[in-house]
């Protein structure tokens, strides 16, 4: 999916503001199966957008809805869901 939203926000004009897209290769049923893991797994991709110049990390999918409360103060930028 990041070529999908690569391009979603090359659209809106915006690519020159980001700082770059991640992705983590969990399924939604192990959101709720092994929510934990999926959390720290979360956590650390989001910290590695932090490190690529990201101010700010959106959540995308359904499935990522509730972990934002869980997951910002191990954060140093906003996360968004």
């Amino acid at each position: 999916l990041v070529p999908v939203y690569r391009e979603l926000v090359e659209q809106t004009g915006l690519l020159g503001r980001l700082a770059a897209i991640g992705a983590v290769e969990v399924t939604p049923e192990q959101t709720f199966s092994e929510p934990a893991r999926v959390q720290a797994e979360v956590q650390a991709a989001a910290l590695q957008l932090v490190d690529q110049g990201a101010e700010a990390v959106l959540l995308a999918g359904a499935a990522m809805a509730a972990m934002a409360p869980a997951l910002q103060p191990a954060l140093p930028v906003p996360l968004l869901d």
